[in-house]
């Protein structure tokens, strides 16, 4: 981008230096046929020269202004039009950032979630289990109970 802007600011520079060169030009044939015709008889025909002249050397500099301003238009919107893919670009990887960081706190709640009911399965089979040891001791004692009572 900063290259393509002192491309252009060279171009330019070169552009008004040509401009400098023709209007010195431009100067030096006025000054030289003022210098060459006679005084009463040229005078109108030089100042009509004199006016195109400036005439074109007012067009030239608004054509080079109009130029200027169109590639300085141009080069502002290349400029907006980067920072705005740049600013896309950001907003997506933070998206992507933000996104990574919930599925990261959702699967660590999924974790735990799943540890809470391993460890409720767990006490609840360990309670069954101590449910069902207890009826096994219940019931052997009263065999026990009942065999020494009829014998």
């Amino acid at each position: 981008m900063l290259k393509y802007k002192k491309e252009e600011e060279l171009k330019q520079l070169k552009r008004e230096e040509e401009f400098a060169v023709r209007l010195k030009k431009i100067q030096d044939k006025m000054n030289a046929m003022a210098d060459t015709v006679v005084r009463n008889e040229n005078e109108k025909r030089l100042k009509e020269e004199r006016r195109i002249l400036e005439l074109q050397m007012e067009k030239e500099k608004k054509d080079m202004l109009e130029e200027r301003d169109r590639k300085s238009r141009i080069l502002n919107q290349n400029v907006n039009v980067n920072k705005y893919l740049m600013d896309q670009m950001e907003q997506k990887k933070e998206t992507k950032i933000k996104l990574k960081h919930e599925d990261k706190l959702l699967q660590e709640r999924l974790l735990n979630d799943i540890k809470i009911k391993q460890e409720l399965d767990d006490e609840k089979a360990r309670t069954h289990k101590e449910s069902l040891n207890y009826n096994r001791e219940f019931i052997l004692k009263q065999a026990s109970e009942k065999k020494t009572r009829g014998l």
